[in-house]
């Protein structure tokens, strides 16, 4: 399966140790769907139907059988997503700049034509060699006309087609309301149109956070279509914004708490590098940021959404999540040049910095971000983060280093270096 499932981040593990200690396995595994139990506490009968599809994935996952369609087997087509029914703008923004050139395709899947990176597109079923086929895609004020022409390479019982979508990004930054939206599909096989196809799709809003699909549709070669699960725990990493005009504001403030001069990143030593995140924790702390534990979205069936708040949002309410209170310090962090990752467990959220660049032996930290609105000193929630907690660091280590694991580091500047880009902020639009 192409697309959003290629950008899984390369998590980095065994935390409190030299980044090149990292060895070339640990990065090979993560880049597979790795999620088995990330859902935990949800639907018991869903998630043992996505076990046993995946299991199954594995045995198919070396077929590449591709047999032609029967002489009477009618052409036709049917619409596909991404993310099945919904459209999620912070999906589409994030990775617009993603590339997938080191991307290897499975062999066993369908032939696939246009964009590897689009959200929608179609199946066509009994395509012939040679057949012309044009697929256009059109979405009430979020996609304009946008086309796909190419000539069938051989016979097969199942091919996808993905236009390059016209997105109106600026109208997606301001989506704040999930809303109905119709999407329009036509495909014309050798000059002949064939039937449209009009779907009312959830056009979800700027907040909510896909971070797991489960049974993606996935056409193989042999003509069946099986379900797999994509673990996408890299869209967190689009809601950090080291961008955002009130970072600078926020940097002042913590200036002006006197606990440090100037933010070098690692221009100084470890111990500067601690002052100035402690002078960061002290300004958050004044601007009377709470815990709040609200994460909930209106349900997608097989996706599993978190609603996450810019950092704006954060500080304007004085409120924030688990995520929300990470993605925030992250921001900041990442604007000094201090090494941001965050750190996913089963049910949480928290953040970790490196107290020097990991090739010159910095060591990784986390920092527990619920506990800003305790009173808690920053020492306190680092103790809690790198050591004492139960979803700590050291505690998990091994964790972070198995397959198909519920811990993951989602590394900030891997996921900038992929072309995981921040959700823009818009003035005025919170």
């Amino acid at each position: 399966m192409r697309r959003i499932a290629t950008l899984v981040i390369v998590c980095l593990a065994c935390p409190l140790i030299k980044a090149d200690e990292f060895s070339d396995n640990l990065k090979q595994k993560f880049k597979e769907e790795l999620i088995k139990a990330l859902t935990q506490g949800d639907d018991e009968d869903s998630k043992s139907t996505a076990e046993v599809d995946f299991t199954k994935r594995k045995k198919q996952s070396s077929e590449n059988v591709s047999p032609e369609p029967a002489a009477d087997a009618p052409f036709s087509f049917e619409w596909q997503s991404v993310t099945p029914g919904a459209v999620y703008p912070s999906v589409i923004l994030a990775t617009a700049t993603a590339k997938m050139d080191d991307a290897e395709d499975d062999p066993s899947d369908a032939t696939h034509y246009g964009d590897p990176m689009g959200s929608l597109g179609v199946l066509l079923k009994n395509i012939r060699k040679d057949d012309k086929i044009i697929v256009e895609i059109v979405a009430d004020g979020i996609i304009r006309p946008s086309k796909l022409s190419f000539t069938a390479k051989s016979s097969e019982l199942l091919v996808t087609a993905w236009p390059k979508l016209k997105f109106d990004y600026e109208v997606l930054n301001r989506i704040t309301q999930t809303r109905p939206v119709n999407i329009t599909f036509k495909v014309t096989r050798n000059g002949q149109a064939v039937d449209e196809i009009d779907e009312v799709f959830s056009l979800r809003q700027i907040n909510d956070c896909p971070f797991i699909v489960v049974n993606a549709p996935t056409p193989k070669k042999s003509g069946k279509v099986v379900n797999e699960f994509h673990d996408i725990r890299f869209m967190f990493a689009a809601y950090v914004n080291e961008n955002h005009p009130l970072v600078d504001q926020i940097l002042k403030e913590a200036k002006a708490t006197g606990l440090c001069r100037d933010f070098l990143g690692y221009q100084a030593g470890e111990r500067e590098v601690l002052m100035q995140v402690n002078a960061i924790w002290v300004a958050l702390q004044r601007r009377g940021i709470t815990y709040s534990s609200i994460t909930n979205t209106t349900p997608v069936k097989g996706v599993y959404t978190q609603h996450v708040r810019f950092l704006d949002e954060s500080l304007n309410m004085t409120q924030a999540n688990c995520v929300d209170g990470s993605v925030l310090m992250a921001s900041i962090l990442k604007k000094i040049e201090i090494k941001p990752s965050l750190v996913v467990v089963p049910g949480h959220c928290y953040l970790a910095f490196y107290s020097n660049y990991p090739e010159k032996g910095g060591k990784l930290y986390g920092i527990e971000t619920t506990m800003m609105g305790s009173g808690a000193t920053l020492e306190q929630a680092m103790n809690s983060a790198t050591i004492a907690s139960p979803l700590s660091l050291q505690k998990n280590a091994a964790r972070f280093n198995q397959e198909n694991s519920q811990y993951m580091l989602v590394d900030l500047e891997a996921a900038r270096n992929m072309g995981i880009m921040p959700i823009a902020y818009i003035k005025g639009l919170k």
